[in-house]
């Protein structure tokens, strides 16, 4: 087959500069403007689909208007130098690139051609904020193309026309734009370009909330992106099909679709879509309350948009990062960052972004406490957005109005406002508006004594936090989307519990547990595995940067380790450097898990069916009850639930009494744990000030539910700080309470009703594991004694001690004990480990393992300790081990003395050899230990949570 110019010029394309260098030096065929032409419209063609390629092709025009003469060669080189400059987010120099291109076109009297180069230019001009004179330009060409009867080349303004005012937040002109360009394209073969042009409709039709019409035009647009492999089409509909399903409350797949489009980006090298990708994703982030995450995001992409010089976009991050800081109280940052992104808003004349930022420095002055502010901004912005054909905007703003109102107790008002704004909000199918209106009805129903009412509108809302929520992916997804969202729960709960109503009570403690330690419920059990994931999704990389970061963070983790050795804590500055390593290790770690999350194709989640009350009486028995905290308004209520009786003891304790005493008692904890061997009197003096702390937490959480409770075992499911209350070591002022009762812990009562479905092991094969250091000196020893009890035991000590061994040999154990030193990270919980001998293996390590109803014995520093989440979520290791599937744990609240943990260890593991349930072993250990070691900090921290 003869080589062609085109032939020749798509060889060119795919090949590097050093062979295209070769190819024309031994080329067959004339080196001329004809072969110039044919890369010319490869540039075209490949922008949307290979940014790589489109590359290659300027490197090779660029190395014709080297080797040739022809003026319009070096025209064409120089526009599609302005392309590459746009491609790779540097808009000023493309605009160089491009003005310089027109003028050598307009000298060759080509104004054709010369009018060409202007179309990439308005772009350029709009990625800038340089709006009007980009609408200028785009004007200004689109008649010289009409004049010479261009009418494709029409259509290309007509859609950068549309796009700008689609920047501009003014839809209904971006949509005239558009549909004229679609119809001057209509009877052309550019597939690309339809495209481009649906893809950019539909984001029109979808900001004045013609959802069903956009979706459709999307979805064609994509399918045929994907057929004919566009690979940055595709990830522009991706965006903005997120986009669509993040307004309408959709997050699951507006995720994916964001992370989708990102990943595209990224392996196209486009630096400004990746960064305005990115910024997507925070703004799902921020509707899933995961605020430190898309802070930090936010945060990267605002130094991004600033070094492209992309201004609109840097204020619009900024804009959304100071919301995210009102939301942790960061009130000084937010105005700064609204005062510079106002600044930038102004300087566009972008009335839009101005109210924007108007509704978030309202929710700053509704955090002051500054009503009257707050309700004179969203008055101004709320024109702003509804003449601009912004509904959702306009509903939020007005939204607010009616909560400012609420706020000042003009309370017809307000409920007027919000009846309008749901009705709107529903028939828009904007759910986050329709779950805030609920509420706000709900409380305004309450304030007015209708009880009725306020239990319709907070059973709504809290049917549709549940409709929203279900499909969620990843764990921290459903954790933190319920962080803003338990008032309408609360409230019903409240409202129930004061209600006459026959089995008010049942409906409340039913809905209560509904609303506690939902994700662990629903991860018991559950496995992630790539292998959930679509073989198109699967970031198979992702998977490579994980094992690299986990090398690091332990590396630096072993620094660290060093330091303390070398006596080198001093040394300030080193340590604050490796400490911010470890944290950005730490936050791409868990980014990386977060993003695979987003792909995983299993529904082997457990749905939120409500707790069989019958069912979890019957379990209980005779002998036990369940106690279950719940604090609301400062004080702490309790449901006791037996085998025949569910009551409510309300208001019996304030909040601030048990922290108080919880801190004082930890001091005492902390004496204990620091006394020197010369100091024997220290433990006599804290055991009787301990004592008194204890019998203050007794008088305040037991005494008055022992009518209620009477001699049975307790199963105790704690609410917030009570969490960290040793409640086997209460003191009645003449005996602990686990000297007269079984106690053990739940996180929940369907989690304690789900341990008790697994069946119970006897313990023979026992994987024992260790690993001495400075903190656990004795370790090895420990292991050694226990051993010896269980012939048929695998020990794993010091080198053996690995994530791979324990990973290995813990499926089919019956007991797994980890004898380890523990660490818990109150600022990252999910990086609280236990030291083994390869490295710390954290709470998302210990969901990889098979652990099939196992009992595991954490014997180390604080592996007890988590930190609680909204919705009572433990975050620790309990929470790493029960994902792993086992029925029970027995853990420790605080830094445990090496000698009588041994001793207890030996003691507890002979009872258990015996027949003895974990919960009665544990029981009778620690009255043993109490004997020989009086004060509660050597028997006391350890408890156990799960199957009694």
């Amino acid at each position: 087959m003869a080589l062609t110019h085109s032939s020749f010029a798509e060889k060119l394309a795919n090949v590097d500069p050093e062979e295209q260098i070769l190819l024309i030096q031994n080329s067959e065929i004339p080196i001329n403007l004809s072969l110039a032409h044919e890369l010319r419209q490869i540039c075209y063609e490949s922008w949307y689909s290979s940014p790589e390629k489109t590359r290659r092709v300027i490197s090779a025009l660029n190395l014709l208007s080297n080797i040739m003469t022809a003026p319009e060669v070096r025209a064409i080189a120089i526009w599609s130098s302005g392309i590459g400059d746009i491609i790779n987010g540097k808009m000023r120099s493309a605009i160089k690139f491009l003005d310089e291109a027109e003028q050598r076109f307009l000298e060759l009297n080509q104004p054709i051609d010369a009018a060409e180069t202007q179309v990439s230019k308005i772009y350029a001009l709009a990625m800038l904020g340089l709006y009007e004179p980009a609408i200028d330009c785009g004007l200004r060409v689109r008649q010289v193309f009409l004049r010479h009867q261009n009418f494709s080349a029409a259509g290309k303004i007509e859609l950068n026309l549309g796009n700008i005012y689609q920047k501009r937040d003014q839809y209904e002109k971006a949509e005239k734009f558009l549909r004229s360009a679609k119809q001057r394209f209509s009877e052309s073969d550019d597939t690309g370009r339809l495209i481009q042009i649906d893809n950019s409709l539909a984001n029109a039709l979808a900001h004045q909330h013609r959802f069903a019409e956009a979706e459709k035009i999307y979805l064609e647009a994509l399918r045929k992106a994907e057929a004919d492999d566009l690979q940055v089409l595709k990830a522009e509909i991706e965006s903005n099909l997120g986009h669509l399903l993040l307004f309408q409350g959709r997050l699951d797949r507006a995720l994916k679709f964001f992370e989708s489009s990102r990943r595209r980006y990224s392996r196209m090298g486009m630096p400004h879509q990746s960064a305005i990708a990115e910024q997507e994703i925070a703004d799902a982030y921020l509707e899933l309350n995961l605020i430190p995450e898309a802070s930090e995001i936010y945060r990267n992409v605002i130094k991004t948009f600033a070094d492209l010089e992309l201004k609109s976009d840097k204020a619009r991050a900024m804009s959304f990062l100071a919301r995210a800081r009102i939301e942790v109280g960061q009130n000084a940052e937010a105005h700064e960052l609204l005062a510079e992104a106002t600044a930038i808003y102004r300087d566009e004349m972008n009335s839009v972004g101005l109210g924007i930022i108007m509704l978030i420095e309202a929710k700053l002055y509704f955090s002051e406490h500054k009503i009257e502010k707050a309700l004179t901004l969203v008055q101004q912005a709320e024109p702003i957005f509804t003449g601009a054909g912004l509904l959702g905007r306009a509903l939020h703003a007005r939204w607010l109005c009616g909560e400012a109102f609420r706020s000042l107790e003009q309370n017809e008002t307000a409920r007027k406002i919000f009846t309008q704004t749901l009705a709107e909000a529903n028939d828009g199918f904007i759910p986050q508006l329709s779950l805030r209106c609920l509420t706000s009805l709900g409380m305004l129903c309450k304030a007015d004594g209708d009880v009725s009412g306020a239990m319709g509108f907070f059973r709504e809302a809290i049917a549709l936090v549940e409709e929203m929520r279900s499909p969620l992916p990843a764990e921290d997804f459903r954790v933190s989307f319920l962080a803003d969202k338990l008032t309408p729960y609360d409230e019903l709960i409240g409202l129930l519990l004061n209600s006459s109503a026959e089995d008010s009570i049942k409906d409340a403690f039913v809905l209560a547990e509904n609303a506690r330690s939902r994700v662990l419920l629903e991860m018991l059990g559950f496995k992630f595995s790539p292998a959930e994931m679509s073989e198109s999704r699967r970031d198979l990389s992702g998977f490579v940067r994980l094992e690299q970061l986990r090398e690091e963070i332990n590396w630096l983790y072993n620094q660290l380790n060093k330091l303390s050795m070398s006596g080198q804590l001093f040394d300030v500055a080193r340590l604050h450097h490796i400490q911010g390593q470890i944290r950005t290790k730490e936050y791409e770690f868990l980014e990386i898990k977060r993003k695979q999350a987003i792909f995983s194709e299993s529904d082997a989640l457990a749905k939120n069916e409500p707790i069989d009350l019958k069912l979890l009486q019957s379990a209980l028995g005779e002998n036990r009850v369940l106690v279950e905290f719940l604090i609301a308004d400062g004080n702490l209520s309790a449901f006791i639930v037996s085998n025949d009786s569910i009551e409510c003891l309300r208001n019996f304790c304030a909040e601030t009494d048990i922290n108080h005493s919880l801190d004082l008692l930890n001091l005492q904890i902390d004496r204990m744990r620091y006394q020197s061997d010369s100091q024997a009197g220290v433990s006599y003096v804290s055991n009787s000030q301990s004592r008194e702390i204890l019998k203050q937490l007794y008088d305040s959480l037991i005494r008055p539910l022992e009518a209620s409770i009477k001699e049975k075992d307790l199963i105790i499911v704690p609410q917030k700080n009570l969490h960290y209350v040793p409640f086997q070591a209460l003191f009645d002022g003449l005996s602990y309470l686990v000297e007269k009762r079984g106690i053990s812990f739940s996180p929940s009562a369907r989690i304690f009703l789900s341990c008790l479905e697994k069946e119970p092991k006897e313990p023979k094969d026992i994987l024992f594991v260790g690993v001495n250091d400075r903190y656990n000196p004795k370790v090895a020893l420990e292991i050694e004694t226990l051993a010896r009890l269980f012939p048929e035991c695998k020990t794993l000590i010091n080198a053996e001690a690995t994530r791979s061994n324990l990973q290995r040999h813990s499926g089919g154990a019956d007991v797994v004990h980890l004898a380890c030193h523990g660490k818990f990270r109150p600022d990252n919980p999910m990086f609280s480990s236990i030291k083994l001998s390869d490295g710390w293996f954290n709470v998302g390590d210990a969901y990889t393992l098979d652990l099939n109803s196992s009992l595991v014995v954490l014997s180390a520093c604080e592996t007890g300790l988590s930190s609680i989440a909204v919705g009572d979520e433990i975050l620790g290791l309990a929470r790493g081990f029960f994902s792993a599937g086992a029925s029970a744990l027995v853990l420790s609240l605080w830094q445990v003395d090496d000698l009588s943990t041994q001793l207890f260890m030996e003691s507890f593991y002979q009872k258990l050899k015996l027949g003895l349930t974990a919960s009665a072993a544990l029981r009778m250990t620690q009255v043993q230990i109490m004997q020989h070691f009086p004060h509660p900090f050597y028997w006391a921290p350890f408890f156990l949570i799960g199957r009694p």
